[in-house]
């Protein structure tokens, strides 16, 4: 900052210009690496290679290496953080993912599978420093979870479009979820085949306009036998958190589209960051954690 202060004015808009530049381009990479499929040149998988053993394989008949998540029963989370211990090395949980999701999902459902999203490109051999984060206001073990009760709503494709609004005392977490945060839309719809019902809820967060990068956080559950009048006491197959990134003209159009129509656009990058499976349908609100999530 001393450097820039000497400058002349002209000179000081220029350097701010390219810093902001610079700020672009490095969200952009930074993004588009958290989306990268697992692969042997990655320095996790350099530095301990026994782990490719453990990355989840996607299907029961083709059992193709899904290459984005790992088998979180192998490996040791330290102190409910972000840092995983796997052997002799250190490394760390994606960013993205909120660390207690796993924590408490491996603790209340220990014999259902789970895979988490492990960051390919940090490995220690002296342990991680834990990053200083504000506690989450909530917190997995204070939802009752075992008390909630769905009604039929959960059953119709809905959204929720957040405006930009003035202040006042009555909607000011509306305010602050659209002007801070970036929020622009919930989008949930629901499908059924036979007994079949899939479910998935995206959010839409445009903090990044600027840059033309849309970020949706999204959840995905479904049930292979699904029981409509029951769903208190329904079990789903698996449920998963992601991250869609839009870029450029498909943000735009992606903002444009909704769930509760149908088939939307696909991302630009996707990244599976959890997957847990055969668990209570009535665990869901656990898993809206994921949405209190930020991205810098």
């Amino acid at each position: 900052m001393v450097f820039v202060k000497k400058k002349s004015k002209e000179d000081r808009v220029t350097y701010f210009c390219l810093e902001f530049e610079l700020e672009s381009i490095i969200r952009r990479k930074r993004l588009k690496n958290l989306c990268k499929k697992y692969n042997h040149d990655q320095i996790l998988f350099e530095e301990e290679p026994r782990l490719t053993d453990y990355i989840r394989v996607k299907g029961s008949k083709k059992h193709k290496p899904e290459n984005e998540l790992i088998d979180y029963k192998v490996l040791l989370q330290l102190h409910k953080s972000e840092i995983i211990k796997f052997k002799d090395i250190f490394t760390k949980l994606s960013l993205s993912l909120n660390p207690r999701i796993p924590d408490w999902s491996n603790e209340n459902f220990p014999s259902s599978a789970i895979f988490v999203r492990i960051n390919p490109d940090i490995v220690s051999y002296e342990g991680l420093p834990q990053l200083l984060t504000e506690e989450i206001q909530i917190k997995p073990e204070e939802i009752d979870w075992n008390a909630y009760q769905f009604s039929n709503r959960l059953l119709q494709s809905q959204e929720y479009i957040l405006s930009d609004i003035p202040l006042s005392q009555s909607i000011k977490m509306e305010y602050w979820d659209f002007n801070i945060k970036g929020i622009k839309t919930i989008q949930f719809s629901t499908s059924k085949k036979g007994n079949y019902r899939s479910f998935m809820i995206e959010e839409l967060n445009d903090k990044y306009n600027s840059d033309n990068i849309l970020i949706g956080k999204c959840i995905h559950l479904d049930s292979k036998y699904f029981i409509d009048t029951n769903l208190n006491e329904q079990e789903i197959s698996h449920l998963d958190l992601a991250i869609n990134i839009y870029e450029d003209s498909n943000r735009k159009k992606r903002l444009s589209e909704s769930l509760i129509n149908g088939k939307i656009s696909d991302a630009d990058y996707r990244i599976h960051l959890f997957r847990i499976e055969d668990i209570p349908l009535k665990t869901l609100p656990i898993f809206c954690l994921f949405f209190l999530i930020q991205f810098h």
